[in-house]
């Protein structure tokens, strides 16, 4: 189905409505949708086409579109350019803030996804967190469910153990944080920030 656009203006060309279908009735014409080609431009209705926009290299260019009428129809066209220093400067830091939004969720992610201690599999979401710390400082021995669903002999000495693994996993995951946000906020190019690698060096 081929869309429509209405122009407000021609020279340059600016579109006031669409581009979408035609509408049935419009200004009191009704059967407008059936008009031909010729009779919708004397509205101001005019075919549109537009072309996908190229692969860029979003650290370097840009793509600006510009319309045109040609052969009775309006298009979209596209050319490439450079970004300016002025835009490379701000694009830098439009994803500087996009990616530090992001740390604290990768953060958590890494924190609450588990660990192993002497072979046993144990959660370390923040519920179960304060239940280990809170079972160690009981000083008594433990049947502990792992996060496998077996039931593990946790002695007070393994089970305090346990929970300080669970602890050491915590502050290096906040510690990775630390050192990620810093080389983010140390990037001074694209290019710097594009090879920041936000999956790697977490526990």
């Amino acid at each position: 189905m081929t869309d429509y656009v209405r122009l407000r203006r021609r020279d340059p060309v600016v579109i006031a409505e669409g581009p979408g279908p035609l509408p049935r009735a419009w200004r009191n014409l009704s059967g407008f949708d059936k008009l031909s080609d010729a009779e919708l431009r004397r509205h101001g209705w005019y075919p549109f086409r537009t072309w996908p926009d190229p692969i860029i290299k979003p650290n370097r260019e840009k793509v600006t579109h510009h319309l045109e009428i040609e052969d009775g129809e309006v298009t979209r066209r596209w050319d490439v350019e450079e970004l300016t220093e002025a835009e490379r400067i701000h694009r830098l830091g439009e994803r500087r803030r996009e990616i530090l939004a992001e740390i604290p969720a990768i953060r958590f992610r890494f924190e609450t996804g588990g660990i192993v201690f002497d072979g046993i599999p144990l959660h370390t979401d923040r519920e179960s967190q304060a239940t280990i710390a809170l079972a160690a400082l009981q000083g008594a021995g433990e049947r502990w469910k792992g996060s496998d669903g077996k039931w593990y002999a946790m002695e007070p000495e393994r089970l305090q153990a346990a929970a300080q693994a669970v602890m050491a996993h915590k502050r290096a995951c906040f510690a990775r944080e630390e050192a990620l946000v810093a080389e983010v906020k140390a990037a001074d190019s694209l290019e710097a920030l594009a090879a920041i690698d936000l999956e790697e060096g977490w526990p």
